[in-house]
C-alpha cells in the first residue's frame, strides 16, 4: 500500500474510519507499507544508479492495520480503543474487505532493495505528515 497526500484507496478509508469510531478490532496482522515520499526517493535512486531488476520497495518494518489506526486516531486528535471482542467474527469472515483490512500481505524485507537506504521519513513521522495534510 501506498499512502501520503493526495493518495487514494484504503489508507484513506481506513484514515476516516479512525476518526468516526471509537472502537476498533484488535488484530495482528502484518502489513507491507510505504510512504509515498518514501517511494520517490526509492524511485530516484534506481534511476540514479541506473539499477535493474525487480524490487519490492517498503516501509523498514511491517505494519499492523489496528495499530496503525490507532496512530491515526491519536495524531487526529481522537480516542480509539482497540479490542479483541470483534476478532472471532473477523476470523469467520476472512473473505473480500475483511482480508484486505486484516490480512497479512507482506514481501520479505529483503526484497525491497538498497537496503532501505531510501527511507527518508520515518513510519510515525509518515503517519503525522499525512494526517496533518488533511
Amino acid at each position: 500500500m501506498v499512502y501520503g497526500k493526495g493518495c487514494k484507496g484504503n489508507y484513506t478509508k481506513l484514515s476516516s474510519l479512525a476518526v468516526k469510531t471509537p472502537l476498533f478490532p484488535k488484530y495482528n496482522n502484518k502489513r507491507s507499507m510505504i510512504y509515498i515520499d518514501n517511494l520517490s526517493e526509492f524511485i530516484k535512486q534506481v534511476i540514479n544508479n541506473k539499477s535493474t531488476g525487480l524490487f519490492f520497495p517498503q516501509n523498514s518494518e511491517y505494519v499492523n492495520t489496528s495499530e496503525m489506526v490507532k496512530k491515526i486516531a491519536e495524531f487526529r486528535g481522537k480516542k480509539l480503543i482497540l479490542t479483541k471482542l470483534f476478532n472471532p467474527v473477523l476470523k469467520l469472515l476472512k473473505v473480500g474487505i475483511v482480508n484486505k483490512i486484516f490480512g497479512d500481505l507482506v514481501y520479505n524485507q529483503n526484497l525491497s532493495g538498497f537496503e532501505s537506504n531510501y527511507i527518508v521519513v520515518s513510519f510515525d513521522d509518515s503517519i503525522k505528515n499525512t494526517e496533518m495534510e488533511k
